[in-house]
Protein backbone atom coordinates (compact mmCIF):
# COMPACT_ATOMS: atom_id res chain seq x y z
CA UNK A 1 0.00 0.00 0.00
CA UNK A 2 2.61 2.06 0.84
CA UNK A 3 4.58 1.90 -2.30
CA UNK A 4 1.12 2.00 -3.95
CA UNK A 5 0.81 5.71 -2.72
CA UNK A 6 4.60 6.24 -3.97
CA UNK A 7 3.82 5.80 -7.27
CA UNK A 8 1.31 8.24 -7.29
CA UNK A 9 3.12 11.04 -5.73
CA UNK A 10 6.09 10.45 -7.97
CA UNK A 11 3.31 10.56 -11.23
CA UNK A 12 2.21 14.22 -9.15
CA UNK A 13 5.92 15.13 -9.08
CA UNK A 14 6.71 14.44 -12.33
CA UNK A 15 3.92 16.17 -13.82
CA UNK A 16 4.45 19.41 -11.45
CA UNK A 17 8.15 19.16 -12.38
CA UNK A 18 7.70 20.09 -16.12
CA UNK A 19 5.37 22.94 -15.92
CA UNK A 20 7.21 24.57 -13.03
CA UNK A 21 10.65 23.96 -14.63
CA UNK A 22 11.89 22.62 -11.94
CA UNK A 23 13.79 19.16 -13.27
CA UNK A 24 14.91 18.35 -9.52
CA UNK A 25 11.57 18.45 -7.37
CA UNK A 26 11.32 14.84 -7.39
CA UNK A 27 14.69 14.27 -5.81
CA UNK A 28 14.62 16.99 -3.88
CA UNK A 29 11.43 15.97 -2.20
CA UNK A 30 12.42 11.91 -1.73
CA UNK A 31 15.44 13.41 0.17
CA UNK A 32 13.47 15.49 2.39
CA UNK A 33 11.39 11.91 3.11
CA UNK A 34 14.63 10.01 3.36
CA UNK A 35 14.83 11.74 7.16
CA UNK A 36 11.27 10.04 8.04
CA UNK A 37 11.31 6.88 6.29
CA UNK A 38 14.33 5.09 5.72
CA UNK A 39 14.69 1.74 6.15
CA UNK A 40 16.50 0.12 8.87
CA UNK A 41 19.84 -2.04 7.74
CA UNK A 42 21.01 -4.96 10.36
CA UNK A 43 24.56 -4.61 9.99
CA UNK A 44 26.00 -5.14 13.32
CA UNK A 45 26.59 -8.61 12.68
CA UNK A 46 29.12 -7.58 9.47
CA UNK A 47 32.78 -7.22 9.84
CA UNK A 48 33.80 -3.96 8.45
CA UNK A 49 35.22 -4.81 4.51
CA UNK A 50 38.28 -3.26 3.69
CA UNK A 51 37.94 -1.94 0.05
CA UNK A 52 38.16 1.64 -0.73
CA UNK A 53 38.53 4.02 -3.69
CA UNK A 54 40.83 6.54 -3.95
CA UNK A 55 38.99 9.57 -5.53
CA UNK A 56 39.17 13.17 -5.50
CA UNK A 57 36.67 14.01 -3.13
CA UNK A 58 36.41 18.12 -3.87
CA UNK A 59 36.21 17.55 -7.95
CA UNK A 60 33.24 14.91 -6.78
CA UNK A 61 31.05 17.05 -5.30
CA UNK A 62 32.29 20.19 -7.65
CA UNK A 63 31.19 18.39 -11.09
CA UNK A 64 29.02 15.61 -10.02
CA UNK A 65 31.79 12.89 -11.06
CA UNK A 66 35.04 11.83 -10.94
CA UNK A 67 37.43 9.38 -13.01
CA UNK A 68 39.97 7.33 -10.84
CA UNK A 69 40.93 3.40 -10.49
CA UNK A 70 40.01 0.52 -8.39
CA UNK A 71 42.69 -2.33 -9.23
CA UNK A 72 41.27 -4.51 -5.37
CA UNK A 73 37.56 -4.32 -6.52
CA UNK A 74 38.74 -4.87 -9.88
CA UNK A 75 40.83 -8.12 -9.21
CA UNK A 76 38.30 -9.52 -6.80
CA UNK A 77 35.63 -9.58 -9.08
CA UNK A 78 37.12 -10.16 -12.31
CA UNK A 79 37.19 -14.11 -11.47
CA UNK A 80 33.20 -13.92 -11.60
CA UNK A 81 33.36 -13.35 -15.65
CA UNK A 82 34.39 -16.88 -15.79
CA UNK A 83 31.59 -17.90 -14.20
CA UNK A 84 29.20 -15.92 -16.66
CA UNK A 85 30.92 -17.66 -19.52
CA UNK A 86 30.46 -21.03 -18.05
CA UNK A 87 26.13 -20.13 -18.32
CA UNK A 88 24.40 -19.16 -21.21
CA UNK A 89 21.95 -16.95 -20.57
CA UNK A 90 19.35 -14.94 -23.13
CA UNK A 91 18.48 -11.72 -23.47
CA UNK A 92 15.44 -12.42 -24.60
CA UNK A 93 12.57 -11.35 -22.31
CA UNK A 94 14.77 -9.18 -20.07
CA UNK A 95 13.85 -5.34 -19.93
CA UNK A 96 17.08 -4.17 -21.45
CA UNK A 97 18.60 -6.70 -23.74
CA UNK A 98 21.48 -4.25 -24.55
CA UNK A 99 22.40 -3.88 -20.60
CA UNK A 100 21.90 -6.99 -18.19
CA UNK A 101 23.02 -7.89 -14.31
CA UNK A 102 24.27 -11.14 -14.10
CA UNK A 103 25.02 -11.25 -10.60
CA UNK A 104 22.63 -13.20 -8.42
CA UNK A 105 23.05 -15.76 -5.59
CA UNK A 106 22.06 -18.43 -7.60
CA UNK A 107 25.29 -18.83 -9.08
CA UNK A 108 27.24 -16.31 -7.61
CA UNK A 109 27.41 -17.87 -3.92
CA UNK A 110 30.46 -16.45 -2.39
CA UNK A 111 30.90 -13.10 -5.05
CA UNK A 112 27.20 -12.65 -4.14
CA UNK A 113 27.36 -12.13 -0.53
CA UNK A 114 30.71 -10.42 -1.20
CA UNK A 115 29.16 -7.87 -3.23
CA UNK A 116 26.25 -7.13 -1.23
CA UNK A 117 28.90 -7.15 2.25
CA UNK A 118 31.02 -4.51 0.43
CA UNK A 119 28.59 -2.46 -0.53
CA UNK A 120 26.93 -2.08 2.82
CA UNK A 121 29.35 -2.75 5.10
CA UNK A 122 32.68 -1.48 3.79
CA UNK A 123 35.50 1.86 3.58
CA UNK A 124 34.29 2.36 0.39
CA UNK A 125 30.57 3.51 1.83
CA UNK A 126 32.25 5.38 4.63
CA UNK A 127 34.03 7.50 2.32
CA UNK A 128 30.82 7.90 0.08
CA UNK A 129 29.01 9.37 2.98
CA UNK A 130 31.67 11.82 4.33
CA UNK A 131 30.90 13.73 0.99
CA UNK A 132 27.22 13.34 0.42
CA UNK A 133 26.03 12.09 3.53
CA UNK A 134 24.01 9.24 4.89
CA UNK A 135 23.32 7.05 1.85
CA UNK A 136 21.18 3.72 1.54
CA UNK A 137 23.03 0.33 -0.37
CA UNK A 138 19.96 -0.30 -3.00
CA UNK A 139 22.07 -2.76 -5.07
CA UNK A 140 23.46 -2.92 -8.39
CA UNK A 141 25.95 -5.88 -9.48
CA UNK A 142 28.19 -7.16 -12.68
CA UNK A 143 26.64 -5.98 -16.05
CA UNK A 144 27.34 -7.46 -19.25
CA UNK A 145 26.61 -5.66 -22.47
CA UNK A 146 26.83 -8.13 -25.53
CA UNK A 147 29.01 -7.18 -28.06
CA UNK A 148 26.62 -5.66 -31.80
CA UNK A 149 23.90 -4.65 -29.55
CA UNK A 150 23.46 -1.25 -31.58
CA UNK A 151 19.94 0.16 -31.49
CA UNK A 152 20.25 3.30 -33.57
CA UNK A 153 16.43 2.98 -34.56
CA UNK A 154 15.12 2.59 -31.39
CA UNK A 155 17.24 3.45 -28.67
CA UNK A 156 15.29 3.37 -25.35
CA UNK A 157 15.61 3.22 -21.22
CA UNK A 158 19.04 4.24 -19.80
CA UNK A 159 20.84 4.34 -23.81
CA UNK A 160 19.16 7.39 -23.39
CA UNK A 161 20.44 10.46 -21.89
CA UNK A 162 18.51 11.21 -18.95
CA UNK A 163 19.09 11.67 -15.00
CA UNK A 164 18.02 9.60 -12.52
CA UNK A 165 14.73 11.15 -10.37
CA UNK A 166 15.31 8.57 -7.00
CA UNK A 167 17.29 11.58 -5.64
CA UNK A 168 19.45 14.48 -5.71
CA UNK A 169 22.18 12.03 -4.19
CA UNK A 170 22.05 9.11 -6.19
CA UNK A 171 25.70 7.79 -6.38
CA UNK A 172 26.87 5.10 -8.66
CA UNK A 173 30.52 3.60 -8.49
CA UNK A 174 31.04 2.22 -11.90
CA UNK A 175 34.30 -0.30 -12.33
CA UNK A 176 35.69 -1.49 -15.72
CA UNK A 177 36.20 -5.13 -15.69
CA UNK A 178 37.16 -5.08 -19.14
CA UNK A 179 38.86 -2.82 -21.16
CA UNK A 180 36.11 0.07 -22.40
CA UNK A 181 36.68 1.85 -25.35
CA UNK A 182 34.97 4.59 -27.34
CA UNK A 183 33.42 2.07 -29.80
CA UNK A 184 32.59 -0.79 -26.77
CA UNK A 185 29.54 2.13 -25.50
CA UNK A 186 30.97 3.48 -22.32
CA UNK A 187 29.00 5.34 -19.78
CA UNK A 188 28.74 8.89 -21.04
CA UNK A 189 27.93 11.75 -18.41
CA UNK A 190 27.99 15.39 -18.18
CA UNK A 191 29.10 17.80 -15.23
CA UNK A 192 26.26 18.87 -12.76
CA UNK A 193 26.85 22.21 -13.62
CA UNK A 194 26.42 22.18 -16.85
CA UNK A 195 23.27 19.24 -16.40
CA UNK A 196 21.35 22.08 -14.50
CA UNK A 197 21.54 24.85 -17.23
CA UNK A 198 20.86 22.24 -20.38
CA UNK A 199 17.61 20.85 -17.77
CA UNK A 200 16.15 24.13 -17.17
CA UNK A 201 15.97 25.21 -20.61
CA UNK A 202 14.76 21.55 -21.71
CA UNK A 203 12.13 21.79 -19.05
CA UNK A 204 11.24 25.17 -20.80
CA UNK A 205 11.12 23.98 -23.93
CA UNK A 206 8.42 21.40 -22.82
CA UNK A 207 6.29 23.84 -21.49
CA UNK A 208 6.11 26.74 -24.25
CA UNK A 209 6.76 23.14 -26.89
CA UNK A 210 9.36 24.65 -29.18
CA UNK A 211 10.14 22.71 -32.24
CA UNK A 212 13.75 22.54 -31.65
CA UNK A 213 14.17 19.70 -29.25
CA UNK A 214 16.02 16.61 -29.00
CA UNK A 215 13.93 13.80 -26.89
CA UNK A 216 15.21 12.09 -24.22
CA UNK A 217 13.72 10.26 -21.16
CA UNK A 218 10.59 11.29 -19.61
CA UNK A 219 10.12 14.91 -20.91
CA UNK A 220 13.62 15.65 -21.31
CA UNK A 221 13.89 17.97 -23.54
CA UNK A 222 16.55 20.30 -24.60
CA UNK A 223 17.95 22.28 -27.65
CA UNK A 224 19.76 20.63 -29.84
CA UNK A 225 22.59 22.51 -30.86
CA UNK A 226 23.34 23.26 -27.29
CA UNK A 227 22.89 19.70 -25.63
CA UNK A 228 24.72 18.52 -29.03
CA UNK A 229 28.14 20.57 -27.65
CA UNK A 230 27.65 19.60 -24.24
CA UNK A 231 27.44 15.84 -25.79
CA UNK A 232 30.39 16.00 -27.56
CA UNK A 233 32.83 18.35 -26.24
CA UNK A 234 31.70 18.67 -22.23
CA UNK A 235 31.10 14.98 -21.30
CA UNK A 236 33.06 12.34 -19.02
CA UNK A 237 33.31 8.74 -19.43
CA UNK A 238 34.38 5.17 -18.00
CA UNK A 239 36.49 4.74 -21.05
CA UNK A 240 39.81 3.06 -19.78
CA UNK A 241 41.62 -0.48 -19.09
CA UNK A 242 40.22 -2.69 -16.64
CA UNK A 243 39.87 -0.75 -13.20
CA UNK A 244 39.09 2.42 -14.27
CA UNK A 245 36.48 3.62 -12.14
CA UNK A 246 33.76 6.30 -12.84
CA UNK A 247 31.91 7.50 -9.37
CA UNK A 248 29.07 9.77 -10.52
CA UNK A 249 25.90 11.53 -9.06
CA UNK A 250 23.63 10.46 -11.76
CA UNK A 251 20.26 12.38 -9.99
CA UNK A 252 22.58 15.70 -11.02
CA UNK A 253 24.26 14.60 -13.96
CA UNK A 254 22.64 13.99 -17.64
CA UNK A 255 24.39 10.30 -18.50
CA UNK A 256 24.05 7.58 -20.85
CA UNK A 257 24.63 3.86 -21.00
CA UNK A 258 26.21 4.05 -25.00
CA UNK A 259 25.67 1.29 -28.05
CA UNK A 260 28.31 -1.52 -27.73
CA UNK A 261 29.43 -1.13 -31.66
CA UNK A 262 32.14 -3.70 -31.22
CA UNK A 263 32.84 -7.29 -31.16
CA UNK A 264 33.44 -8.29 -27.76
CA UNK A 265 31.53 -8.23 -24.44
CA UNK A 266 31.89 -5.12 -22.23
CA UNK A 267 31.60 -6.44 -18.43
CA UNK A 268 31.39 -3.37 -15.35
CA UNK A 269 31.23 -3.71 -11.64
CA UNK A 270 28.25 -1.23 -10.35
CA UNK A 271 27.73 -0.40 -6.59
CA UNK A 272 24.52 1.72 -6.57
CA UNK A 273 23.60 4.37 -3.20
CA UNK A 274 21.15 6.97 -2.72
CA UNK A 275 19.66 8.78 0.38
CA UNK A 276 15.95 7.54 -1.44
CA UNK A 277 16.46 3.86 -0.32
CA UNK A 278 12.85 3.10 -1.05
CA UNK A 279 12.26 2.15 -4.54
CA UNK A 280 9.75 0.58 -5.68
CA UNK A 281 10.94 -1.28 -8.99
CA UNK A 282 12.82 -4.88 -9.38
CA UNK A 283 13.32 -4.93 -5.21
CA UNK A 284 14.55 -8.43 -3.79
CA UNK A 285 14.42 -8.55 -0.13
CA UNK A 286 17.90 -9.78 1.46
CA UNK A 287 17.43 -11.49 4.73
CA UNK A 288 21.39 -11.24 5.68
CA UNK A 289 21.39 -7.94 5.50
CA UNK A 290 17.77 -6.31 6.25
CA UNK A 291 18.17 -4.47 3.05
CA UNK A 292 16.22 -4.53 -0.61
CA UNK A 293 18.68 -4.62 -3.62
CA UNK A 294 17.57 -3.20 -6.94
CA UNK A 295 18.23 -5.31 -9.99
CA UNK A 296 19.88 -8.30 -8.33
CA UNK A 297 17.80 -11.34 -8.83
Amino acid sequence: MFNRYLSYLDIILEFISKWTCSPYLTGYFKDICSYFFRKPEALQHLKKMNFRIDFDAKLLKKQGYVKTYSEDLYKEFLPYIKKIDDHKFESIGRSKPYFYNFLNDQIGGEYYQKFLNIGSNSLLRDDLESVFGKLGFIGGGIYRSPGNSVNDNFPKGSQLWHIDRYSLKTIKVFINLSEITEEMGPTRIIASNHSIKLLKNSFFRRVFRRNNIAKGVKGLYMDKKKFAYYAKEKHGSNIGVPGTTLIANTGLCIHQGSNNRSSNDRFILLFHYCAWDRHIEKQKPDLLLGINTRFLK
